[in-house]
């Protein structure tokens, strides 16, 4: 029998990957468990002393160990709470693969259960106690047309400490929305940003990196307009049902004024809320372009400078933010037209309530009564300005949350209860042809292909032959429109294509680096040992740079890594995809940037892992050893053979791509392998 992991959270994060479930680390704060942040997984011990996650759950003002045989809590205290400070999971369920609106923001209510309880009774009792002001105001006023002062001082103090009463109430209610909210705007940031890194590449292809953002953080936008609201109309809805009760029983003739009022406040709301609904629909396009130039001028400022093209920039990020401006300007008038209402309203009762008193219930309705009826009056139009106002904001963020509706209707890339699979090595690709959307010509026509494992295979050939594409189609970045890619026998399309991508190392054309230190960029997600981090160093030639550097490996770099060259930088990522020893390695131009010397450390390093390679490359200095050379062109094998059985056939491609490096001899492309001149390039 084998001993139990370690770190049993490692062996829980690899059941929560099969699970679609993510989990996320973190280090809690002193005095956590006194404070409701959710479900953790933190580790502990079973009866035996070996390590066991155990789930860590929230209930009676405080955190409990839940025993996973026996069920059993135990309350965490602040001496037990430090065995679970260094590092705990947060798990974060995903949402339904064919999602929608509601799911979002049913995902965003998730744990927020007590806090609504709480609001609602906090609420009802403001409610409550704010009718004591009308019933107050009536007997004291009353009092005094009637000249009876007697108890008036007991109404005073009956009146203060209501009041104090309620204003200590709306705090809770305050607190308990301000906790709400933020843990809303939380969930839901998790639950998109989960959502998004789920989705296949190809989502991303038909929007810019500004749009999107601008879109998926416009739910930070509906927090900072809905701010406050749940808690104004909560109370507003109470108080406004406490307003009708009192007019019912102290007057109910003018039950049917408050009424009027209410409908006729409602219907110009709703009114001005469809307008900017409107509106607020209409302006959300410009304010995507908007971020998208802005975006695009701030990551090609380089660009702009060195065409000295500054002002043909400012006028195009200008011409975008006065469109923009534009459309956040009509929405905000019609907020000015409400906030007219606003003030017209109370005035408008109040003719209203005299009229009806000098009119129909003239003489009819004692003093005090009409104290009270009018104060009440006063309570229920004010709530009715509340609700309508908070009707409006939330009318005019609702487009903006529509917007992620493609985001949450795209499917993810890997369907629920995809099979995880250990791989061996074996790549094949059977037939497959792929064409871009929007392209009539295949970038791949019936191109089949056989990896065996630990075999070395270049992809060769001109540009727009489709070798990068290929690539894509490999990793799962895309899907092949006819044929399969198969890793040891089993169709890509059905397995997890995330445990897929783990266990190959990966440097791209376009590959980044993270912003962060040198080590960080290396170990990528996984906490490697100092020790494997420095031989991946070593495989990708770097050693010597690093050891040079003050700060070794926590050398802190920028995103995209400008302050190193551009060699240093393909090594980084060179020493990435080593470092985890991947069963495949996929390489496209990771050696472009390389002089000889230091490709062949890197080349050494690669050969030294039994991992199958893929590369994608033009120097013949990087694929005179590889044990086949697959040849590309319009999206068709068009020659597959070794080195030099490829170069000895003259009329094939390959000839006359590798003779475009030849100077003088056909062969002498071993003088730029022996380390006499740079290589140059193939096709």
């Amino acid at each position: 029998m084998s001993a139990p992991p370690a770190d049993p959270l490692a062996a829980l994060r690899a059941h929560a990957r099969q699970s679609g479930i993510r989990l996320r680390r973190t280090r809690l704060d002193r005095g956590w468990w006194r404070r409701d942040i959710g479900p953790l997984i933190g580790r502990g011990t079973d009866g035996t002393g070996d390590p066991v996650a155990v789930p860590l759950v929230f209930a009676r003002g405080r955190y409990h160990v839940v025993d996973p045989v026996t069920r059993a809590r135990t309350p965490v205290d602040a001496a037990g709470a430090t065995a679970f400070t260094d590092s705990v999971a947060v798990p974060h369920l995903p949402l339904p693969a064919r999602a929608r609106l509601r799911d979002l923001l049913r995902r965003g209510l998730t744990g927020n259960g007590r806090d609504l309880r709480g609001m609602l009774v906090a609420g009802a009792l403001v409610a409550i106690l704010h009718l004591a002001t009308p019933l107050i105001i009536g007997q004291v006023l009353g009092g005094l047309v009637r000249g009876d002062l007697r108890g008036m001082a007991w109404d005073v103090v009956l009146y203060l400490a209501t009041a104090v009463a309620a204003a200590l109430l709306e705090v809770v209610l305050n607190l308990r929305a301000l906790r709400f909210e933020d843990r809303f705007e939380a969930n839901l940031h998790l639950a998109l940003w989960d959502r998004l890194l789920r989705l296949p590449t190809g989502f991303f292809r038909g929007t810019t990196s500004g749009a999107l953002a601008n879109r998926v953080l416009g739910v930070a936008h509906v927090r900072q307009a809905l701010d406050g609201v749940p808690a104004r109309a909560l109370l507003a809805l109470c108080t406004a049902c406490a307003g009708v009760g009192l007019l019912l029983v102290v007057e109910s003739g003018l039950t049917w004024v408050g009424f009027g009022l209410v409908v006729g406040t409602a219907l110009v709301s709703a009114a001005l809320g469809a307008v900017v609904v409107r509106r607020q629909r209409a302006a959300l396009p410009a304010e995507h372009r908007a971020a998208s130039v802005t975006d695009e001028v701030l990551a090609g400022v380089t660009t702009i400078k060195t065409a000295a093209a500054e002002p043909r920039a400012f006028n195009r990020w200008a011409e975008a933010a006065v469109a923009a401006r534009a459309g956040v300007q009509g929405v905000r008038r019609v907020q000015a037209g409400l906030a007219a209402l606003v003030t017209a309203l109370p005035i408008s009762a109040q003719l209203v309530l005299l009229a009806v008193l000098s009119g129909p219930l003239s003489g009819q309705v004692p003093a005090d009564r009409f104290f009270t009826a009018n104060a009440g009056l006063a309570l229920l139009v004010q709530a009715t300005i509340t609700l309508c106002a908070a009707g409006v904001d939330v009318a005019a963020a609702l487009p903006r949350l529509g917007e992620v509706s493609d985001v949450l209707a795209a499917s993810p890339e890997s369907e629920p209860g995809a099979r995880p699979v250990e791989l061996a090595g074996e790549i094949e690709v059977r037939d497959v042809t792929f064409r871009y959307p929007g392209s009539a010509a295949p970038v791949l026509d019936g191109v089949s292909l056989h990896v065996r494992p630990g075999e070395f295979v270049a992809l060769v050939g001109p540009s727009g032959s489709g070798k990068s594409t290929l690539l894509r189609l490999l990793l799962g970045f895309e899907r092949p429109g006819t044929g399969a890619v198969r890793y040891d026998g089993q169709d890509l399309a059905g397995l997890d294509v995330g445990a897929v991508r783990r266990q190959c190392g990966v440097v791209l054309q376009d590959g980044r680096l993270f912003g962060g230190t040198l080590r960080e960029n290396i170990c990528g997600a996984d906490p490697l040992p100092i020790e494997a981090v420095w031989e991946a160093v070593r495989l990708a030639g770097l050693e010597e740079d690093v050891r040079r550097l003050p700060m070794g490996l926590h050398t802190v770099v920028p995103f995209g890594g400008g302050t190193l060259s551009v060699g240093q930088r393909q090594r980084v990522l060179i020493a990435r995809a080593l470092a985890t020893k991947p069963r495949v390695l996929f390489f496209d131009e990771a050696t472009s940037a390389l002089d000889n010397r230091t490709q062949e450390v890197v080349t050494a390093g690669t050969r030294r892992s039994a991992a199958t390679r893929v590369v994608v490359a033009h120097r013949l200095s990087t694929v005179r050893d590889a044990d086949r050379i697959v040849v590309l062109d319009r999206g068709r094998v068009v020659q597959s053979g070794t080195f030099d059985e490829l170069f000895a056939d003259t009329d094939g491609l390959f000839h006359r791509l590798a003779a475009r490096q030849v100077v003088g001899a056909p062969f002498e492309h071993a003088a730029a392998r022996s380390g006499e001149r740079p290589a140059p390039e193939v096709g």
